[in-house]
């Protein structure tokens, strides 16, 4: 009897023993942690993506973009229309020393400019930097038009400027509360700090600034097309076909447009379907996600991208819903361009530069050496 009670503890520690292993080596939120999924994981080390190391030359634009496609992961993205939702993205700008601002844009080329996310159309979510300074917003369809480029609500960063040499973390929240009792600084007299809801914006885990939405939530891009993308580090906006051509008005956002070219840095890119607190965004913007502790991974956390592969072009989402990224180079024709008021944009004919579902080769772009 002694020796059955011994053989039966020994199973017993083996089974524990297994359970810890793969525990280590997979996202096992069975484990009693975040949402259940098991996958097994590239993690190779503290890289991020550089986008300003696309190729350009004088017939093309090749921008480099990570795309999160329904087709990629085989079924629907994280909606982000009619909910709270937080946005979180390290940046670096990497624009040269030696650029000068050639003046036929609506940006200037000496400073970081284009898109950190965006999700949209007439309709939509989009975190960008104009000018060294980042910004969050959301695009609402307007009466009479859909493709109005003033309909965009948005909060920035204020005197916060994007610079080389350092990191940036920059956290978008929608949120539906009053926060005039939180964020002293909301309280400007416009009513944006008791709207709900209304835009906040961090800045390296501390609070900047509120905005309002005119009582709005997001909603959802006009086009299938776009309901089934996101994308990181570039304008992503299309037309599907049968419903004309690109043109400068259709997608722009703050003067951007799909050709501002991204010159920087992009890493610990975080969407939640749920609004971030102060304290939350204050004690993890600097840390990375995981499974246990202040800063753990949960079922809120929908898509995290560590940008850690240091390979290839599939970028590993470590929220455990396996929202995997394509690390896709996006070729724009510069064929028939019809837009004298901005004789950079090139011509987008339908359906183009819309990703297949396999992700294409781009081998370069990974860095190493962020800031934690």
């Amino acid at each position: 009897m002694k020796t059955l009670k011994q053989a039966k503890s020994k199973s017993l520690l083996i089974l524990i023993a297994a359970i810890i292993v793969l525990c280590a080596g997979f996202i096992i939120i069975s484990c009693g942690l975040g949402p259940q999924q098991k996958i097994e994981l590239l993690d190779e080390g503290n890289y991020a993506i550089d986008f300003s190391s696309a190729s350009t030359s004088s017939s093309e634009a090749i921008v480099g973009t990570v795309w999160a496609l329904k087709s990629l992961a085989n079924k629907d993205l994280p909606s982000l229309a009619g909910t709270e939702f937080t946005i979180e993205a390290m940046v670096k700008s990497k624009v040269a020393a030696s650029a000068t601002d050639d003046g036929t844009t609506a940006w200037d080329e000496t400073k970081l400019n284009g898109a950190i996310f965006s999700q949209y159309d007439s309709g939509g979510v989009i975190m960008w930097v104009k000018d060294n300074e980042p910004k969050f917003g959301i695009r609402i369809p307007t009466s009479g038009s859909t493709n109005d480029p003033n309909n965009t609500y948005s909060v920035s960063g204020g005197t916060v400027e994007i610079t080389s040499g350092g990191w940036t973390h920059i956290a978008g929240v929608l949120v539906n509360e009053d926060h005039s009792a939180v964020h002293a600084a909301c309280s400007a007299g416009d009513g944006s700090e008791s709207e709900m809801p209304h835009l906040d914006i961090y800045i390296n885990g501390q609070f900047k600034d509120c905005a309002t939405t005119d009582y709005h939530f997001a909603v959802a891009p006009t086009y299938d097309v776009n309901k089934e993308r996101m994308g990181i580090g570039q304008l992503v906006a299309t037309k599907p076909y049968g419903y004309g051509e690109y043109t400068k008005a259709d997608f722009e956002v703050d003067s951007l447009d799909i050709t501002t070219r991204f010159e920087g840095i992009i890493d610990e890119f975080r969407l939640w379907d749920v609004a971030r607190t102060k304290t939350e965004i204050a004690n993890c913007w600097n840390k990375e996600l995981g499974i246990e502790g202040a800063c753990m991974r949960t079922s809120d956390l929908k898509i995290y991208w560590r940008f850690n592969d240091n390979t290839g072009a599939l970028i590993h989402d470590f929220s455990g819903n396996a929202f995997n990224g394509s690390k896709k180079e996006i070729t724009i024709s510069s064929v028939g361009d019809t837009d004298a008021s901005n004789p950079k944009k090139p011509h987008i004919p339908e359906g183009g530069y819309y990703p297949s579902t396999t992700p294409a080769s781009w081998s370069y772009g990974w860095v190493t050496g962020y800031s934690f």
